[in-house]
């Protein structure tokens, strides 16, 4: 697809941390080391990951505004846009009205709401509510398992074959990729192509070792791939192979530390 090949800048929108490997600091040197422009504009600006129990957060919504008034005035383009962690309502209406002034701009949804079937501190109805609103306008989505059952409307401790959601998850959105589906104790990615019509169901070896900011960087691998020009297939098996391949690497890490990702991406790619 001669179209994705020449797609080289991107806007983030998630959260930046002062101290921590996740959300929008993870993902930067990702998507640079694969020669992929980004542009960053915080939904937040979070003093620590929140495992520490003390942090300190900031709405910039009214920066987002500013900014992307000061791009269109400038004329800087992009041809894709990312949206993981959002922190107000008035953050989506944003992605709608990005959406709506430029409708070919390939959009990658990161619903960020829950994992393990529990729900983030401070996710409600209204925030689950307002994801969804999202997936008609996105392009690919990427939710994790308890993600894809919130998106299709059951409640986030259900248990619901991939089969299932798929068939949902078609009627709601374009592409999607399950980042952890379980079955009888095997691990699973599932991915969806619309473009080919084609649903896949990848096997990935399960390390239990808990690593902030995975999702992010699973997120930052797989549009690395894409925009690279690889299908949604083989986009995912390349990123579940990287991930492997760094989390191995970061085993020796207290869990809970940052993450160590630059000094690897030469392996990892």
């Amino acid at each position: 697809m001669p179209f994705l090949k020449v797609m080289k800048r991107i806007l983030l929108l998630s959260d930046f941390l002062g101290y921590g490997k996740v959300a929008c600091n993870a993902m930067i040197p990702i998507l640079n080391y694969n020669d992929i422009e980004t542009l960053c504009l915080p939904t937040s600006l979070v003093s620590n990951t929140l495992n520490y129990g003390q942090f300190n957060i900031y709405n910039t919504t009214s920066f987002i505004e500013d900014s992307l008034n000061t791009y269109n005035k400038l004329n800087i383009k992009y041809q894709c846009l990312y949206s993981g962690f959002l922190f107000d309502k008035k953050q989506f209406d944003i992605i709608k009205d990005i959406k709506k002034r430029d409708s070919d701009l390939l959009y990658v949804l990161d619903p960020i709401m829950a994992d393990d079937h529990k729900l983030y501190n401070g996710v409600d109805d209204a925030k689950v509510d307002n994801y969804k609103e999202l997936l008609k306008l996105a392009d690919i989505i990427i939710p994790n398992y308890t993600e894809s059952l919130l998106l299709c409307g059951y409640r986030a401790n259900d248990d619901v074959g991939y089969d299932v959601i798929a068939d949902k998850l078609k009627l709601l959105a374009k592409s999607f990729v399950i980042t952890s589906y379980v079955e009888n104790n095997e691990h699973f990615v599932i991915v969806y192509d619309h473009i080919l019509d084609k649903l896949d169901k990848i096997a990935y070896e399960y390390l239990p070792y808990s690593l902030a900011g995975t999702g992010d960087i699973f997120a930052s691998i797989l549009i690395s791939n894409y925009l690279n020009g690889y299908d949604l297939y083989t986009s995912s098996i390349k990123t579940i192979r990287s991930i492997n391949i760094l989390i191995k690497a970061n085993m020796h890490l207290k869990q809970g530390k940052p993450l160590a990702i630059e000094q690897y991406l030469d392996k990892i790619f």
